[in-house]
């Protein structure tokens, strides 16, 4: 009858009201209230393995599939477009057909987000970006396999001391050097900072600064946001915070505690100077097929921007060579005024003892103007895709600040998991901006790309983070060649026993003491080895001599006791190291990269290892 037509005909236009409103509520936000942008909210939380629920059972189901078979393209048909065409009652129609209906709603509002997207896939976004211009800086640079072995160290040699101090060598970094007075900017909008201001906000501030001595981020953020202003407090503070609470947690969990070099250098981190710090890094990732870093260009339009940054921020200077002098289009070759090598290599130890501390949990990071390597996209012969990141990575786990960085055009927020052993340094507690409660990564992190999606316009990546187990403490790093020096003096001892080589039956002869006064001679050199302070073996020279001392002891003694009646043939037959050994010692295999790789092996393993079980 009428009546029931009516009934029918409002409960109809209900049930459509009520999809319209649920449709609205969807496009607000990936939740209804519109408060995850990334829809990371969304994902079911790792449940106890003691605890069964509905909603962790429900997620197991692969219900994507039931879904996908409801929509399928015709054949010949690109799917996204297809998807991205599909009206309401297309929709509506397909879903009823496999008994759906009650999915319309939510699907509805991810088509409409979908047509939105700025291209099909990640790669197909990520190429946009640099086609249209918006990749300014260019392609992001990251490393491989041979970097990520090949450790800190490698990219800006051993840290130095002055006096015999870690901190007066990271005072000298900063005030001393060519660029310790000279203004620089940073991406995140503070202008006209030095170095020697940033060291003195850090070790010795003027803690009343009413007229701004200190910079900021411009534009009205001193007024708009003063809560997330940086402020001027006494080192002590955090040497307070360091003493009480960080180490006796660090020593709890079996780490060596927390040092003032550490803190000074994790303090200036979180400050204008990281810019530099990671410029010094990623000046790294420019290297030629043979895997050399490029100091030499035709021209300076040929420079990378990551290399070219470096000469805005005074690190160094790029110079017309020799053959190019006066020309337009002169060469150009890089020459460095200050790497911050003690100060990197302080900031990489506080984050290798701090990260066991971690509480596992997810991270995000943002930028923009940047494009990604194909490699973040199309898999390495082994499966892999991604790089090793060359600088620090400072992350955050609040995704708006995250977001907030990625503002702008060509715009990527990385998605970050951390693993039991792959975690970074809760920074927070020392930072010169708590509220971006950031976590940071040591320098050459792995990362793995795990999958890629599209939010509007900003490239998403899900990445899977691998801490590099080269990384060594500080007081790792200082004594190393001091330990491959006492090893070397260890074998050299053991292995000196004059009494089972014949050769030196005829010296016996001479002088019954003489092996007796060559060992001797070779323990008293051993000991200024062993007893030497660990810093003065990190100037190649001293290293060099030492080394070479504890080698050649032996033979040294045994030519003071020779007579000249002994004959020669005699000599050459004697059991000390032969003079091609003293010329495999001079090579620059054993001074330089084969040292460095003996060192690496004898003493990073052991500590890194029983860290990374931690």
């Amino acid at each position: 009858d009428e009546n029931q037509a009516l009934k029918d005909k409002v409960q109809a236009l209900e049930a459509e009201k009520a999809l319209e409103d649920k449709v609205q509520s969807l496009k607000a936000g990936s939740t209804p209230d519109g408060s995850d942008k990334f829809g990371t909210s969304r994902k079911v939380a790792l449940e106890s393995a003691t605890k069964w629920a509905v909603a962790g059972w429900v997620n197991s189901l692969e219900l994507t599939e039931v879904v996908a078979k409801a929509l399928k393209e015709p054949p010949s048909t690109d799917p996204f477009e297809y998807v991205c065409n599909l009206s309401l009652a297309d929709l509506t129609e397909k879903l009823e057909a496999e008994k759906l209906s009650g999915l319309v709603a939510p699907l509805w509002s991810a088509v409409e987000k979908l047509r939105g997207q700025g291209a099909a896939t990640g790669a197909a976004l990520n190429a946009k970006f640099a086609a249209e211009g918006d990749a300014f800086k260019g392609e992001m640079g990251f490393g491989g396999v041979k970097q990520y072995f090949g450790g800190l160290e490698a990219l800006i040699g051993p840290p130095l001391m002055v006096e015999g101090s870690l901190l007066k060598a990271m005072e000298e970094e900063h005030c001393n050097k060519k660029d310790a007075n000279l203004p620089f900017d940073t991406s995140n909008g503070i202008k006209g900072s030095t170095p020697r201001l940033e060291w003195e906000f850090v070790v010795a501030p003027v803690v009343e600064d009413p007229d701004g001595r200190y910079a900021e981020r411009g534009g009205d953020f001193r007024t708009v946001h003063p809560e997330w202003c940086r402020k001027a407090e006494p080192l002590s503070v955090y040497e307070a915070k360091m003493a009480d609470e960080m180490n006796p947690r660090l020593v709890e969990a079996g780490q060596a505690p927390l040092i003032t070099e550490e803190l000074v250098a994790g303090r200036m981190y979180t400050g204008p100077m990281y810019e530099k710090y990671n410029a010094v890094l990623r000046f790294n990732s420019a290297r030629d097929r043979d895997g050399a870093v490029l100091l030499e260009y035709a021209s300076m339009e040929e420079v990378p921007f990551l290399q070219k940054k470096c000469g805005w921020l005074h690190l160094g200077e790029w110079a017309a060579t020799a053959a190019g002098k006066g020309e337009p289009s002169a060469a150009v070759r890089w020459t460095w005024n200050n790497k911050y090598t003690t100060t990197i290599h302080a900031i990489n130890s506080i984050i290798v003892k701090l990260s066991p501390l971690t509480k596992i949990t997810p991270l995000y990071r943002g930028w923009m103007g940047a494009t990604l390597p194909e490699a973040f996209f199309k898999p390495d012969a082994l499966g892999f895709r991604g790089g090793v990141e060359y600088g620090f990575s400072s992350t955050t786990t609040d995704r708006a600040q995250a977001v907030h960085y990625a503002e702008g055009k060509a715009s990527t927020v990385l998605q970050l998991v951390m693993g039991m052993m792959d975690r970074g340094a809760d920074i927070t507690w020392l930072s010169q901006y708590p509220h971006e409660r950031e976590i940071t990564f040591a320098p050459l992190t792995g990362l793995e790309v795990v999958n890629t999606t599209i939010d509007q316009s900003v490239l998403v990546v899900q990445v899977r983070l691998n801490i590099n187990l080269q990384a060594l403490t500080i007081e790792e790093v200082v004594s190393k060649r001091h330990k491959l020096c006492r090893e070397i003096a260890q074998n050299v001892v053991s292995n000196f026993r004059p009494e089972k080589n014949d050769a030196w039956a005829p010296l016996v002869e001479l002088d019954p003491q003489a092996p007796a006064k060559a060992k001797a001679e070779l323990l008293r050199v051993a000991a200024s080895v062993v007893e030497a302070p660990a810093h003065e073996f990190n100037e190649d020279s001293a290293f060099g001599e030492r080394v070479n001392a504890i080698v050649a002891a032996p033979s040294t003694r045994r030519s003071r006791l020779t007579s000249p009646r002994i004959p020669s043939a005699r000599r050459r037959r004697s059991g000390g190291p032969s003079s091609s050994t003293f010329a495999t010692c001079r090579s620059s295999r054993f001074w330089g990269t084969g040292a460095t790789s003996l060192a690496t092996r004898g003493s990073s393993t052991s500590p890194t290892r029983s860290r990374a079980a931690a």
